[in-house]
């Protein structure tokens, strides 16, 4: 009998720590952030060229770079020339610092919100108006060759470099 207990509480032991070490290894990556990213992918990849559905560690995936904190967050995506469509929403990533989606055919990119944002690259798009009003951090765009009607940029004091040319702005 005492030999079932001692056997019982070593089992007990070894789910404990099994369970603390699959919680551990979960939240490593924001769960959100990881979530938003699968959006993209199902949104925006039609051609299968990110491939994050397929990949069940988010640090494993291409393009994509994480802080240090705890969870991790997004930092950074380059998904330029990944043959991307429709709109790309980045507003769910908040501690997000720039973002690279140069060289695609994306029809909008959302990033409301992204007050962390320093940095946006999407370049040759078909990107016609973006609101940028909320983007309080934007230091750099490089927006030129999407045909935009429409970007205000009228809030964004930190801007420092701004590159737009072909497009259709007034």
């Amino acid at each position: 009998k005492l030999n079932l207990i001692m056997k019982s509480k070593i089992l007990i032991s070894c789910l404990l720590i099994c369970s603390v070490n699959i919680s551990i290894y979960t939240q490593i990556y924001s769960p959100a952030d990881s979530l938003a990213l699968l959006s993209i992918d199902a949104n925006c990849d039609l051609s299968n060229q990110l491939n994050w559905n397929t990949q069940s560690n988010p640090g494993s995936w291409v393009g994509v770079t994480w802080n240090e904190n705890s969870p991790k967050r997004v930092d950074q995506i380059n998904v330029g020339s990944k043959m991307l469509s429709n709109t790309l929403d980045a507003t769910p990533l908040s501690a997000i610092t720039q973002i690279w989606c140069n060289s695609n055919s994306l029809s909008g990119l959302s990033v409301t919100g992204l007050t962390n944002l320093k940095r946006m690259v999407f370049r040759n798009n078909k990107i016609t108006g973006i609101d940028l009003t909320s983007c309080s951090s934007l230091e750099e765009i490089y927006c030129g060759n999407n045909g935009l009607e429409l970007m205000d940029i009228s809030t964004v004091h930190t801007l420092k470099y701004l590159e737009c040319e072909d497009n259709k702005l007034d």
